[in-house]
């Protein structure tokens, strides 16, 4: 599950040779439903401002820039 992937740091965009996949906007709505119900704790609480920005920094190519954008949302309000 993408969602998963997310928050335990284990996604692998370089598994398709053919294109990048990389996490969009809906995996992260997806990953922070989860994470809020208590189904998902993973590693990465998407609910803290520092361990998103650290996500960000440290696996900057994983996201498309909706993905990105909708990490940081709930942080610009």
């Amino acid at each position: 599950m993408r969602a998963a992937a997310l928050v335990n740091e284990e996604w692998t965009p370089d598994e398709q040779p053919l294109y990048r996949d990389t996490l969009g906007s809906q995996d992260v709505v997806l990953a922070r439903q989860l994470q809020s119900a208590g189904l998902l704790p993973g590693r990465v609480d998407l609910g803290n401002y520092r361990a998103v920005n650290q996500l960000l920094i440290d696996h900057q190519q994983w996201f498309a820039a909706s993905a990105r954008q909708e990490l940081l949302r709930p942080f610009q309000e």
